[in-house]
Protein backbone atom coordinates (compact mmCIF):
# COMPACT_ATOMS: atom_id res chain seq x y z
CA UNK A 1 0.00 0.00 0.00
CA UNK A 2 2.46 2.20 1.17
CA UNK A 3 4.70 1.90 -2.17
CA UNK A 4 1.81 2.89 -4.28
CA UNK A 5 1.77 6.15 -2.25
CA UNK A 6 3.23 8.81 -4.81
CA UNK A 7 3.43 11.25 -1.68
CA UNK A 8 7.53 11.83 -0.63
CA UNK A 9 6.05 10.92 3.13
CA UNK A 10 5.87 7.14 1.61
CA UNK A 11 9.80 7.40 0.34
CA UNK A 12 10.57 8.73 4.19
CA UNK A 13 8.57 5.47 5.03
CA UNK A 14 10.29 3.30 2.76
CA UNK A 15 13.89 4.38 3.80
CA UNK A 16 12.81 3.49 7.38
CA UNK A 17 11.85 0.18 6.06
CA UNK A 18 14.78 -0.34 5.03
CA UNK A 19 16.70 -0.01 8.95
CA UNK A 20 14.21 -3.27 9.86
CA UNK A 21 14.95 -5.86 11.28
CA UNK A 22 13.53 -8.25 8.63
CA UNK A 23 14.78 -9.25 5.72
CA UNK A 24 11.25 -9.83 3.79
CA UNK A 25 10.96 -6.68 4.62
CA UNK A 26 13.96 -5.17 3.64
CA UNK A 27 13.65 -6.89 0.09
CA UNK A 28 9.84 -5.48 -0.09
CA UNK A 29 11.04 -2.13 0.60
CA UNK A 30 13.81 -2.81 -2.35
CA UNK A 31 11.38 -3.60 -4.77
CA UNK A 32 9.34 -0.26 -4.29
CA UNK A 33 12.12 1.97 -4.02
CA UNK A 34 13.38 -0.15 -7.79
CA UNK A 35 9.46 0.39 -9.31
CA UNK A 36 9.73 4.37 -8.15
CA UNK A 37 13.32 4.57 -9.44
CA UNK A 38 14.12 6.43 -6.03
CA UNK A 39 17.08 8.99 -6.31
CA UNK A 40 18.25 6.63 -3.52
CA UNK A 41 17.45 3.12 -4.84
CA UNK A 42 20.41 1.97 -6.70
CA UNK A 43 22.76 3.18 -3.17
CA UNK A 44 20.51 1.52 -0.84
CA UNK A 45 19.62 -2.15 -2.43
CA UNK A 46 23.61 -1.95 -2.91
CA UNK A 47 24.53 -2.04 1.00
CA UNK A 48 21.68 -4.52 1.37
CA UNK A 49 23.27 -6.75 -0.84
CA UNK A 50 26.74 -6.37 0.18
CA UNK A 51 25.51 -6.83 4.11
CA UNK A 52 24.15 -10.33 2.82
CA UNK A 53 25.73 -13.52 2.25
CA UNK A 54 27.34 -14.28 -1.30
CA UNK A 55 24.13 -16.57 -2.02
CA UNK A 56 21.44 -14.04 -1.98
CA UNK A 57 23.10 -11.63 -5.09
CA UNK A 58 20.54 -13.82 -7.22
CA UNK A 59 17.58 -11.60 -5.87
CA UNK A 60 19.23 -8.47 -6.79
CA UNK A 61 19.61 -7.86 -10.77
CA UNK A 62 16.06 -7.91 -11.48
CA UNK A 63 16.14 -5.02 -8.58
CA UNK A 64 18.81 -2.86 -10.51
CA UNK A 65 16.93 -3.99 -13.93
CA UNK A 66 14.15 -2.04 -12.77
CA UNK A 67 15.96 1.00 -12.34
CA UNK A 68 17.60 1.07 -15.26
CA UNK A 69 20.15 3.85 -14.91
CA UNK A 70 23.18 3.78 -16.53
CA UNK A 71 25.37 2.83 -13.14
CA UNK A 72 22.57 -0.10 -12.44
CA UNK A 73 23.13 -1.47 -16.28
CA UNK A 74 26.73 -1.53 -15.18
CA UNK A 75 25.64 -3.51 -11.91
CA UNK A 76 23.77 -5.54 -14.30
CA UNK A 77 26.73 -6.70 -16.79
CA UNK A 78 28.84 -7.12 -13.76
CA UNK A 79 26.41 -9.93 -12.76
CA UNK A 80 26.01 -11.36 -15.85
CA UNK A 81 30.04 -12.72 -15.45
CA UNK A 82 29.65 -13.21 -11.55
CA UNK A 83 31.09 -16.36 -10.37
CA UNK A 84 27.65 -17.58 -9.77
CA UNK A 85 25.93 -19.43 -12.51
CA UNK A 86 22.03 -18.45 -10.82
CA UNK A 87 23.13 -14.50 -10.56
CA UNK A 88 24.23 -15.02 -14.40
CA UNK A 89 20.93 -16.45 -15.31
CA UNK A 90 18.97 -13.86 -13.40
CA UNK A 91 20.68 -10.91 -15.32
CA UNK A 92 19.81 -12.44 -18.11
CA UNK A 93 16.55 -13.44 -17.73
CA UNK A 94 15.82 -9.61 -15.49
CA UNK A 95 17.81 -7.80 -18.87
CA UNK A 96 14.73 -9.39 -20.92
CA UNK A 97 11.80 -9.05 -18.82
CA UNK A 98 12.57 -4.90 -18.52
CA UNK A 99 13.51 -4.86 -22.39
CA UNK A 100 17.27 -3.99 -21.70
CA UNK A 101 17.86 -3.87 -25.79
CA UNK A 102 21.23 -2.34 -24.73
CA UNK A 103 22.20 -5.59 -23.11
CA UNK A 104 21.02 -7.82 -25.34
CA UNK A 105 23.75 -7.83 -27.95
CA UNK A 106 26.35 -8.17 -25.03
CA UNK A 107 24.18 -11.43 -23.60
CA UNK A 108 23.93 -12.77 -27.31
CA UNK A 109 27.84 -12.77 -27.56
CA UNK A 110 29.01 -13.83 -24.12
CA UNK A 111 26.58 -17.19 -24.96
CA UNK A 112 29.16 -18.70 -26.96
CA UNK A 113 31.18 -19.86 -23.49
CA UNK A 114 28.16 -20.08 -21.53
CA UNK A 115 26.76 -23.11 -19.54
CA UNK A 116 23.83 -24.90 -21.03
CA UNK A 117 21.23 -23.25 -18.27
CA UNK A 118 22.64 -19.93 -19.60
CA UNK A 119 22.06 -20.73 -23.17
CA UNK A 120 18.75 -21.53 -22.46
CA UNK A 121 17.76 -18.32 -20.51
CA UNK A 122 19.53 -16.75 -23.90
CA UNK A 123 17.46 -18.79 -25.87
CA UNK A 124 13.86 -17.81 -24.34
CA UNK A 125 15.11 -14.37 -24.80
CA UNK A 126 15.73 -15.04 -28.83
CA UNK A 127 12.67 -16.39 -28.71
CA UNK A 128 10.46 -13.30 -27.56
Amino acid sequence: FISQNPHDRANVLLDRFFKSDFLEVRFQAAEAIARRKAINAQGQIESLMNKLPPYFRAYFPHLYAQIATNDSIDLIKKMLNDKDENVRIEAILSSAHLNLDNLLFYIKNKAHNSSLAEKEAVGIIAAA
